[in-house]
């Protein structure tokens, strides 16, 4: 079985939908998908969205939940967030600071629901979605699995600090290479990396051979392709 953690729908700034993963999925040879809206005008249209794809009901498919931090309070987000396999944050797009204090009361929620986050994680122009800055969440919060996409910008000091943080985990998303993946799969593990393509950022077919290339054992790309995104997921 293989599992892509990072997919997404929408219409902008790339038309998506679920039909279209499902059809790449096919043609690649993956068998689930979690997914999420791309950046929406509002955080109530990424919430939409994240409905819409509930809704289908398909197996194929492990819905995120979406949404703006800054527009939708701990209460709220308790009443939404039935049914969903675990939670997408995009700092840079949403225009937040995860270390803020005002949202504890998120975070605290995450913790006690018990379902990971994937949060938008790479060096760029906006300071939030620093990986190394972000690894303070995985500490503060430590009841909560953390997958930092984007391979947290294949950062040495991310990596190093890591390491020690057993509710950590990386996508292996745009950033990643087969011979950057053999490297930390030798310095960090292979149990906390999960195969991720950002469809339709990028291409799945080209990101999964990203691990199939790499010089790993197969039972480590089995951990990347399926079992660690199982294990967090309790599939």
């Amino acid at each position: 079985m293989v599992i892509d953690i990072h997919t997404h729908t929408g219409n902008k700034p790339i038309r998506s939908t679920l039909n279209d993963i499902a059809a790449s999925m096919k043609a690649y040879g993956i068998d689930k998908s979690a997914v999420s809206p791309m950046r929406q005008p509002s955080s109530s249209m990424l919430i939409a969205e994240s409905k819409r794809n509930l809704s289908a009901n398909d197996a194929r498919f492990l819905c995120f939940l979406r949404f703006d931090p800054n527009r939708v309070h701990v209460d709220e987000l308790m009443g939404i967030s039935n049914g969903f396999d675990g939670f997408k944050l995009h700092p840079r797009s949403e225009k937040f600071n995860p270390l803020d204090k005002k949202f504890k009361g998120m975070f605290r929620f995450f913790e006690d629901a018990g379902k990971p986050v994937l949060i938008h994680s790479r060096k760029e122009d906006y300071p939030y979605s620093d990986p190394v800055m972000m690894l303070k969440l995985a500490k503060r919060y430590a009841g909560t699995n953390f997958i930092f996409g984007h391979f947290a910008s294949d950062s040495d000091r991310f990596f190093d600090d890591a390491y020690a943080l057993d509710n950590v985990f990386v996508d292996t998303s745009i950033v990643s290479s087969p011979k950057i993946i053999e490297f930390r799969v030798d310095s960090f593990g292979a149990d906390r990396m999960l195969f991720g393509s950002d469809f339709p950022f990028s291409d799945q077919e080209i990101e999964l051979l990203k691990i199939k290339k790499a010089g790993i054992k197969d039972s480590q790309k089995d951990m990347i392709l399926h079992s660690n995104a199982a294990r967090l997921l309790s599939i």
